[in-house]
Order: C-alpha cells, then sequence, then structure tokens
C-alpha cells in the first residue's frame, strides 16, 4: 500500500514539474538580435547602416547614395609641330573625329579636346597628349573657359593688335537667330566647307583667320558684327 502511495507521489511530481517548464517556455522572451560587429548600430526602418560607429547616408528606402562626382574638360593649347602627325592620329583616337576637322582641331589650338569626362579620364588623356609634347589644360566642367588667345588684359580689354601688323581674326561668340548668315560669312572669308564652316561657328572661341592685314582683318569684322558676331582681332 505504501509502494503505490510513493509511486503515485513520484508520478504527481513528474507532471508538476513538465507543467512548470512548458509554462516557463511559453511565457519566454523572444530572442534578441545579436548586435553588429564595430560597435554600431543596426538599421532600424529602412535607415542607413552603422559602421564603426559612423553613419553612411542613405536614402529613403534605405540604399547608400553614391556621392556625384565632378566632371571636367580637356583643352588642347599648343602642341609640338614637329609631332604634328601622332598629335592628329591621338586627337582622333580621343575624339572619333574625321582626319580633316582632327587637323583643323590641332592647327586652331587652343581648342576644346573632350568634354564632361571624369578626372580619371581627363588625366589619362592629358598625360597621353603631353607624352607627344602638347600643352593641356583641364577646366571644371560648366566654368567659363578663358582660351590663351582670348586672355583679357588686367582692365578686363582684350589686348589690341598694334595698327600695320598683322593680326587674327577671332569669332568669340556669335548671334543663334543669325545663324546661317554667319556661317556663309565665315564660308566665304576661310574657303571651308559648310559642315566645317558650321562646326566653327558653333564651337566660338575660334580663330576665322590668322596672320592677315590690320585694314582686311577690320574688314571682316565689320562683316561678321553686322550680322551680331561679337570679333576680337589679336
Amino acid at each position: 500500500m505504501s509502494e503505490k502511495r510513493d509511486f503515485k507521489f513520484s508520478f504527481i511530481k513528474v507532471i508538476v514539474t513538465a507543467v512548470i517548464l512548458l509554462a516557463t517556455f511559453s511565457c519566454g522572451e523572444s530572442p534578441r538580435a545579436p548586435a553588429p560587429a564595430g560597435g554600431g548600430t543596426a538599421p532600424v526602418g529602412g535607415g542607413a547602416a552603422s559602421v564603426g560607429g559612423s553613419v553612411a547616408p542613405a536614402s529613403p528606402g534605405g540604399a547608400v547614395v553614391p556621392e556625384a562626382k565632378p566632371t571636367v574638360d580637356v583643352i588642347l593649347t599648343k602642341y609640338d609641330t614637329n609631332k604634328k602627325i601622332m598629335m592628329i592620329k591621338i586627337v582622333r583616337e580621343i575624339t572619333g573625329l574625321g582626319l580633316k576637322d582632327t587637323k583643323d582641331l590641332v592647327e586652331k589650338a587652343p581648342q576644346l579636346v573632350k568634354a564632361g569626362v571624369t578626372r580619371e579620364e581627363a588625366d589619362a588623356i592629358k598625360a597621353k597628349l603631353e607624352k607627344e609634347g602638347a600643352t593641356v589644360e583641364l577646366s571644371q566642367s560648366g566654368k567659363s573657359i578663358n582660351l590663351p588667345a582670348l586672355a583679357p588684359t588686367g582692365t578686363g580689354a582684350a589686348v589690341p593688335a598694334p595698327a600695320g601688323t598683322k593680326v587674327d581674326v577671332v569669332l568669340t561668340k556669335f548671334d543663334t537667330n543669325k545663324k546661317i548668315m554667319t556661317i556663309k560669312i565665315i564660308r566665304e572669308i576661310t574657303g571651308l566647307g559648310l559642315k566645317d564652316a558650321k562646326d566653327m561657328v558653333e564651337q566660338a572661341p575660334q580663330v576665322v583667320k590668322s596672320g592677315v592685314p590690320r585694314d582686311e582683318a577690320e574688314a571682316m569684322k565689320a562683316k561678321l558684327e553686322k550680322e551680331g558676331a561679337t570679333v576680337e582681332l589679336k
């Protein structure tokens, strides 16, 4: 009889213990996410991730927004006449222009060779051109480019050419409303084809005619300015 009571008591004890354990697991706290390494905080609600205690910028959706890189323009300001053929070859590779257009670009330096490229690409182009004796400048995209041939004096006025000397006629600006007439006059002055004359006008400032007598240059200047162009004599 005594053995039956002991067995019954042990059985009840086991049942009670099992119930207590079950209740403990059911009411326990949910597991916590491990803290990230480096002392940072885990992102919450699509926020920015923390690395080493600093917070990286993120968009509202949680993606990190890359910082925009500034771009630059590559300007050929001078070239070595003894390496002209090699210079034309390199400029063709860079620009994709035809032989004649590339030759004109090189001969009419200073000229814009490539616009809106990354600093790394611009440095590579500059190194390649300078290897062949060229002088190259890099200018931030969107900024006005002061070409050496058009550099102003300390007063802000262009340096006038002395009377009786030969000068260069430089088209610095044109009236977009009179573009066709300006191209026509440029063709008359230079003898260029339609495409080359159009390119010259659109890529102003450009040297239209170099080494002409002062009186002849004045006549060209007057003809172009009549159509709203801005012209300088250097």
